[in-house]
């Protein structure tokens, strides 16, 4: 019996129980996280670092500050380890051509592999540990064929993977030569730790401090959390084209776009020296910014029942924007708060006309108050005529969403709009007129002269397109135009 006969003979027996269609997704997650979190727990043993995670007494009044660094530190350690688990998931993919769906339950059913670097380390050093450290390449043969800076630990738990990787790619391609090819691209994936302190090492010598050998732990969280945004949004493609492209059209681009410049625009708002603050803070202002795509992408896959896909969202989101930190969690649950109030029961005010339009007013202030807080500055200090705007022009310029919701559709939610009440014309009419009324306003808002020509002839603009019938999405894009024109201004006067 040939070698590649022998390991697909061994696969076959154990392919029921790590590729097990029948168990529920979450249940492989949640076994991966108890085992991450077993690991963290061992490691408090294993690893001698100075800065090392350490548990503190409750009753100690001076040990509640200590809690947030224990926080921070475990939230490092649990991003590291999904971040590595889904770039083996999608190189796994890539080389077997298998769904990544079924290649996370593989690895999530073999993650155990990850405790064997604490209980080698704690037998070897007699229970004293070992220190564990990120490598911090200065040259490239460094990592080859393993880095001298791993404890013996390590170095068993990246060959026994390795050894596991070459076994299952070469059983599911039923070829040594994809296993071989697996193991090469598994064994860079593994160099993931490198990242956050390689770019230490750059940025060091740009900025001629070459002893810097440390990162601060919540920068190489959100380098983590983006990076596994970006692993999510190809697994998710690669494990159904048709899937992620309902996603992409049902969530919309250019809604996406809106949170981007509205959120942008709160910053240019706040500082005058905006670009400065977002290139100073950008792994924070990109993962605000996926904060709200995720948020966005919750709702509107609820609303098309795909809870599913709105749970893991809504879950990414959260996670995403408290690694930004505890303000932006508390406005985007709060944003997220009015969407759900306005689209479903029991509440769903999209049901009544006119007001109902205020808590998707008050959603998009808090995407614009982000910006505002994003610059450091406290929300006390928010100026209440820009909270007044957006409540009330908002508010009534938004009701020009309910002129492309037929009467069937509105009356089979038990509601009404303004089409439904005065009439199609009347209320294009109406809609216009609110529309106008905002544009007008922008230079009262402002103080800014030069404005008052400008917005009236696109509030006309806007006037014009409502009542000659045109869609939605040709007036929704001349307000984005606006919406640029003005950071635009911003930035320039």
């Amino acid at each position: 019996m040939s070698i590649t006969k022998l390991i697909c003979l061994g696969w076959d027996k154990i392919r029921d129980y790590v590729e097990n269609q029948d168990v529920p997704f979450v249940q492989y997650l949640i076994t991966f996280l108890a085992v991450v979190t077993l690991r963290n727990f061992l490691d408090i043993f294993a690893d001698t670092a100075v800065v090392s995670f350490s548990l503190l007494s409750f009753n100690n009044v001076l040990h509640l500050s200590a809690s947030a660094g224990i926080f921070i530190s475990m939230a490092h350690l649990y991003l590291f380890w999904i971040a590595l688990m889904l770039t083996l998931g999608m190189v796994y993919s890539w080389v077997t051509k298998e769904k990544p769906a079924n290649t996370l339950r593989t690895i999530f059913s073999f993650s155990w592999i990850i405790l064997l670097t604490p209980i080698i380390d704690l037998i070897i050093s007699s229970g004293k540990g070992i220190e564990q450290q990120y490598v911090i390449p200065q040259h490239l043969l460094e990592l080859f064929p393993l880095p001298a800076i791993l404890d013996p630990g390590e170095k068993t738990t990246i060959t026994v993977s390795l050894v596991f990787t070459f076994l299952y790619c070469a059983a599911k391609t039923q070829k040594l030569l994809f296993g071989f090819w697996g193991v090469i691209l598994a064994y860079f994936c593994n160099l993931l730790s490198l990242i956050p302190t390689y770019l230490i090492v750059v940025a060091s010598r740009f900025a001629n401090a070459p002893g810097l050998k440390t990162a601060p732990v919540i920068v190489v969280i959100r380098v983590l959390a983006i990076y596994i945004f970006c692993l999510l949004l190809a697994a998710m493609r690669m494990q159904s084209k048709e899937r992620f492209r309902m996603i992409v059209k049902e969530t919309g681009l250019l809604n996406i776009l809106h949170f981007v410049l509205l959120f942008g625009f709160g910053v240019f708002i706040a500082a005058r020296n905006a670009e400065i603050v977002i290139l100073a803070n950008l792994g924070s202002f990109l993962l605000t910014i996926i904060s709200l795509t995720l948020g966005w992408i919750s709702l509107v896959m609820l609303k098309k029942s795909e809870k599913t896909v709105a749970f893991y969202a809504l879950a990414t989101c959260l996670l995403f924007s408290l690694a930004v930190n505890a303000a932006t969690l508390f406005l985007i649950i709060a944003g997220l708060s009015l969407g759900y109030i306005y689209n479903f029961l029991p509440i769903k005010l999209k049901r009544v006309a006119f007001f109902s339009k205020a808590a998707l007013a008050g959603m998009l202030l808090l995407v614009f108050m982000l910006g505002w807080l994003f610059t450091g500055r406290g929300i006390l200090h928010f100026p209440p005529i820009l909270m007044l705007y957006f409540l009330v022009f908002y508010s009534a310029s938004l009701n020009v969403l309910d002129l492309e919701d037929s009467s069937p559709v509105m009356a089979a939610e038990k509601g009404k709009g303004i089409a439904d009440i005065y009439g199609e014309k009347k209320a294009r009419i109406l809609a216009g007129l609110f529309i106008f009324a905002s544009y007008l306003a922008c230079p009262l808002l402002f103080l800014e002269k030069r404005l008052i020509i400008p917005c009236a002839l696109i509030g006309l603009l806007q006037f014009s397109l409502i009542n000659l019938k045109r869609k939605n999405k040709l007036i929704f894009l001349v307000y984005l135009l606006t919406l640029i024109g003005l950071i635009i201004w911003r930035r320039i006067f």
